[in-house]
């Protein structure tokens, strides 16, 4: 009669560790997606400005909190939206910083007075656009170019020329779509 009243203690063992692992996941979960969402942006590319780093339709992740702590660096490839336009999303290098002095002479990107060698691409740049004559950055603005110059429209060009801090949504991350194109942007 004792071994009936008594509860099933493997029983219960089993189901309470099941529960708790289940409320573990949905947590954890939960967590991931609150962090990416607070901390992540997505996007879809469109051209082969970055090709070939990024492809047109490859599906980036762009990190939003990068640049609320540290400042772009020469070399970071960045997101970021025209004054005006806040539905495209256009990702490209960064060559140049504040205060940096910028020209293009027969075809080669010179900074600060110094020919840059900043891209795999043995091309000359065709189109020099604003580049002509020396340009000087101001204490927020970022030049930036697309890693197929050739192809790409980017600080060169009057409709974007040199970018605000301000309108920089945060670091290309990776690439998350399609699998073949998946991984690290550098």
């Amino acid at each position: 009669m004792d071994s009936l009243n008594r509860p099933n203690f493997k029983e219960n063992y089993f189901s309470d560790r099941i529960l708790k692992y289940i409320i573990d996941i949905v947590v954890v979960v939960m967590l991931v997606i609150l962090f990416i969402t607070s901390m992540a942006y997505t996007a879809t590319v469109k051209g082969s400005a970055m090709s070939p780093m990024i492809n047109a339709d490859n599906n980036i992740v762009i990190n939003k909190l990068s640049y609320k702590i540290l400042s772009p660096k020469r070399g970071d490839v960045v997101a970021f939206t025209l004054q005006g336009d806040e539905e495209t999303v256009l990702a490209r290098r960064v060559v140049a910083l504040p205060g940096d002095s910028i020209v293009i002479k027969d075809g080669k990107l010179y900074i600060n007075g110094e020919e840059q060698d900043l891209i795999e691409n043995e091309d000359n740049i065709v189109t020099d656009g604003i580049l002509k004559n020396e340009l000087v950055l101001d204490k927020d603005e970022y030049f930036v170019v697309g890693d197929n110059w050739n192809s790409s429209t980017d600080s060169r060009y009057v409709e974007i020329g040199p970018i605000s801090k301000k309108d920089i949504i945060g670091k290309v991350w990776f690439v998350i779509s399609p699998i073949s194109d998946f991984g690290f942007v550098n």
